[in-house]
């Protein structure tokens, strides 16, 4: 189904997979061109997840585009260099700058073309969307329990289930691998900052405090530790948690994968 028509083209699937499919194999090109592609169509701090409409309902695709923007800057030759690139007027570094800078402000929106014609198993309030960072964690939150902002997608559709509208996994809060994502893009930003490649030294202290908020907090908030009795949703403990603060709870005590590419992006970052 992803290879035809509207459903070609997915921002999240694309940078998920572009640092083994294209970095690695040395594809740089193609990288390079779907990374400034995407970034053309940033809209409310976010790009695509479908890029077809296109529709802004994952939060988690932006940070995987940084990272992957992270990734060619180090392995593709002469890689910095794509942060000057020119797209519809603005170099690359300014649009980087105005996604960091929507997730600080914070911002609420509702999906464009909300509704039925949109997608035809949503509830209404499913259609609201929330980004931002928390000020005492650094933690990147955003979502309601009625739309699936990360890769854990599946939207209930059956009447006769009753399940129609309620995500299997709607992960709203703060999840676990965004955070991994977002702390890898920060400190990336920091070092680019420091190298002239992305020219926002003003922006530097902001980016700095940022990074020791979610070192300070990150282990915290989201290890159960042996010990940990502080919720009646504790069932198994000495595991990380899947989300932080998300509404149903019960979720973020939840043992789930998710934590893993927060393991991975931090050891190589």
């Amino acid at each position: 189904m992803f290879s035809e028509g509207i459903w070609r083209n997915w921002g999240r699937d694309t940078f998920i997979a572009l640092r083994g499919l294209l970095l690695l194999t040395g594809r740089f090109d193609d990288a390079r061109h779907l990374l400034l592609t995407y970034g053309s169509c940033l809209r409310h701090g976010l790009i695509p997840n479908l890029l077809a409409g296109p529709r802004y309902n994952a939060r988690d695709a932006i940070w995987f585009w940084l990272y992957s923007l992270s990734q060619y800057t180090q392995l593709a030759p002469n890689g910095c260099g794509i942060l000057s690139e020119n797209i519809q007027g603005k170099p690359l570094h300014s649009i980087i700058k105005a996604a960091i800078n929507t997730h600080l402000n914070g911002l609420s929106f509702r999906e464009y073309n909300a509704g039925y014609q949109l997608d035809r198993v949503m509830s209404d309030e499913g259609f609201n969307n929330k980004i931002g960072v928390d000020s005492k964690t650094g933690f990147v939150f955003g979502g309601n329990r009625w739309n699936c902002g990360t890769w854990m997608d599946k939207m209930g559709s059956s009447e006769n289930a009753g399940n129609k509208g309620h995500p299997g996994s709607p992960r709203d809060g703060s999840a676990v691998e965004l955070i991994g994502l977002s702390r890898a893009t920060i400190h990336w930003l920091i070092q680019m900052i420091e190298k002239g490649f992305y020219p926002f030294n003003e922006q530097k202290q902001i980016l700095q405090d940022w990074l020791t908020k979610i070192d300070e907090n990150f282990e915290k908030q989201f290890w159960i530790d042996e010990n940990n009795n502080q919720s009646q949703y504790v069932n198994r403990r000495n595991i990380y948690k899947d989300t932080v603060n998300s509404s149903l709870q019960y979720t973020d005590y939840q043992f789930r994968p998710n934590f893993l590419i927060a393991a991975v992006i931090v050891s190589l970052d």
